[in-house]
């Protein structure tokens, strides 16, 4: 992607933005627009970095205009913003979880159309359609993934009033599934037409945010065995939709700015250690070619298969179903360092193998994709 002709016109386009914005005044769609087209162009790169510059500053216009908002400054009421600016907030919204997920802090900032902020105990009934539920649930994701934060280095366990927050967060969470399945159920017109794939990824959605909210903060990596449940659940509606886009032959999109399957199942390929769903996790990821935002679908599944390799090596002589690395064995986290996406790609695994309590160790290896 460092083609002259492509660089030029990406130059030629940061220049007339900067010109357009102090000779005319701060036009915001364009603005949001243009600066997702740059941070496309970034991952296409492979330059992970500066599409996550790019995210940052499109998130710190938001934040501003929200502020602008609630001040009472002039800029135009929530209630009355176009569809255009419906929809970028709700893109950078999502697009901030994505960001958080690669190790860079969330902004805060969320859409104000969907739950108020001060109000996570809000009561869900019945959405009336998709688009409602998947508002809803990425307002929940985010503030679930700021709880997460907030407490993931605390030692010691949760104090009382983080154990009250955690089940609140809880609360919502059942509260949005019971109102996204009584939308399902309902016999309507609107439900049959919906394309399969959109609640399946709902679901898969929700079900990686209850597991971030129960392991945290993740003080023993055993933990995960606990949901083995629900990584099935994840590995299992992330199969359904591969199976619809070979129905209706949809192989021609290759990448993708929003998170949708590719994610939450790399995560239940480091994470879940029952050696035969951990392999049909993987097993997607190695047939799903398509880019999902910065998750490079190849480089990612080879760093699955790497700490798949690592935790069963003492485990090689029994049969695949037997195949549960012990606690001291068991990877926490691969680490990518923030660079080019380069191939071989370095990879530092983190362990603890004395116990949770123990100093973190780390081996560093590359992985060729």
């Amino acid at each position: 992607m460092d083609d002259p002709f492509v660089l030029q016109q990406y130059n030629k386009a940061i220049h007339q933005l900067i010109e357009d914005r102090s000779s005319q005044g701060p036009n915001q769609d364009i603005t949001l627009v243009t600066c997702c087209l740059f941070i496309c162009l970034e991952i296409l790169r492979g330059n992970n970095p500066e599409a996550l510059n790019h995210l940052e500053s499109g998130l710190k216009i938001l934040c501003g205009q929200a502020e602008a908002c609630a001040s009472d400054s002039g800029n135009k009421p929530i209630s009355k913003r176009t569809e255009v600016e419906e929809d970028l907030s709700h893109l950078f919204s999502r697009l901030n979880i994505q960001m958080s997920l690669w190790s860079r802090p969330l902004a805060p900032f969320e859409p104000g159309n969907v739950m108020d902020s001060k109000d996570l105990l809000q009561r869900f009934v019945m959405f009336s359609t998709i688009t409602e539920a998947r508002h809803a649930l990425n307002n929940i994701m985010g503030k679930t993934l700021g709880f997460v934060r907030s407490v993931q280095n605390k030692c010691g366990g949760l104090q009382e009033t983080m154990m009250a927050k955690k089940a609140v967060h809880r609360r919502v969470f059942d509260d949005w599934l019971i109102a996204f399945e009584n939308m399902m159920n309902q016999p309507r017109k609107y439900i049959k037409t919906l394309d399969p794939r959109g609640p399946l990824i709902l679901r898969i959605h929700h079900r990686v945010a209850l597991i971030w909210l129960e392991t945290c903060p993740l003080f023993d990596v055993m933990s995960f065995d606990n949901y083995w449940d629900d990584f099935e659940d994840i590995v299992s509606f992330a199969s359904e939709v591969i199976a619809y886009n070979s129905k209706v032959n949809d192989s021609s999109n290759k990448f993708c700015l929003d998170m949708e399957i590719f994610p939450p199942v790399y995560y239940a390929a480091i994470n879940c250690r029952h050696p035969l769903l951990r392999r049909r996790a993987i097993e997607i990821l190695s047939t799903y070619h398509r880019q999902e935002c910065l998750w490079e679908p190849r480089e990612r599944t080879k760093v699955a298969e790497l700490v798949l390799r690592i935790e069963e090596t003492r485990l090689a002589s029994l049969p695949v179903e037997q195949r549960i690395p012990e606690a001291r064995d068991r990877v926490y986290e691969p680490l990518s360092s923030e660079e080019r996406v380069l191939n071989p790609s370095r990879i530092t695994l983190l362990f603890k193998p004395n116990g949770p309590n123990d100093n973190w160790h780390s081996e560093t290896h590359f992985v060729h994709w």
